[in-house]
């Protein structure tokens, strides 16, 4: 709470600093990702999330309007980088709130963008870990209704390949070995899910078992992570509600 009391009185005193007006809303966001917007360790407060990134909006918008200078070089704007990051982890706030469809109409215009960064910066790692993380999203939100089977199983594997890439370029980063195993597993997940045969898809249900005793091994192995433990509980939670139907 004196955290954020210190941020508004920042906002106050520097009203026409955009740098520092970028800072602000990094910051707003990352106190949202604390409190309950990521997909790592928070609080699991996701109503303070979302006015945390409400807030976070506020300072974003005025630094995207404003003028800029001519980009030089390859790097992705940084503003824009964030809004597509921002809404991201909104949207993720907003469905753990149950408004799914406010979740959807946040998360929309990133999806492309992000896409698109990823093909362009394929060995940076927050817009493969991001661009991956919105892909699932959308998913779980229902967004893919308008994809035609082929196209949805093409998203999961450029998902599963983003991951790959990001892991070959990480060996021992922990979030991505987690996200890698996450994406294979919502594959099968999603395969299972759009099949309409009598019998399921075995090699989906294969890819879906070794990504969940992957998943099993690594928070065996790191009881310290809690992305590992959620992620591990996420998968079995899916395979036991999705057989229970």
């Amino acid at each position: 709470r004196e955290s954020r009391r210190f941020l508004d009185r920042l906002a106050t005193d520097n009203r026409d600093d955009v740098a520092l007006r970028f800072d602000l809303a990094r910051a707003w966001r990352r106190i949202g990702d604390v409190l309950g917007g990521s997909r790592d360790a928070h609080l699991g407060r996701s109503a303070e999330a979302i006015k945390a990134y409400e807030r976070a909006r506020t300072f974003l918008d005025s630094v995207l309007a404003a003028p800029k200078s001519p980009e030089t070089g390859s790097e992705p704007d940084p503003a824009r980088l964030e809004d597509l990051i921002l809404r991201v982890h909104c949207a993720r706030a907003l469905q753990r709130e149950l408004r799914r469809e406010k979740a959807s109409e946040v998360l929309r215009p990133a999806l492309k963008p992000l896409s698109h960064l990823w093909r362009d910066h394929p060995g940076k790692k927050v817009i493969g870990l991001e661009f991956v993380r919105a892909a699932q999203l959308a998913a779980e939100l229902g967004m893919r209704r308008r994809l035609s089977a082929r196209q949805a199983t093409q998203l999961d594997q450029i998902c599963v390949k983003a991951m790959q890439g990001l892991r070959a370029a990480h060996r021992d980063d922990l979030t991505i070995a987690i996200d890698l195993q996450r994406a294979r597993f919502m594959v099968g997940f999603q395969r299972l899910q759009r099949s309409k045969q009598a019998t399921l898809p075995k090699e989906a249900v294969l890819e879906m078992i070794k990504a969940q005793r992957t998943l099993d091994k690594y928070a065996k192995a790191h009881p310290e992570s809690f992305e590992a433990q959620l992620t591990a509980t996420e998968v079995v939670s899916r395979l036991a509600l999705f057989f229970l139907q």
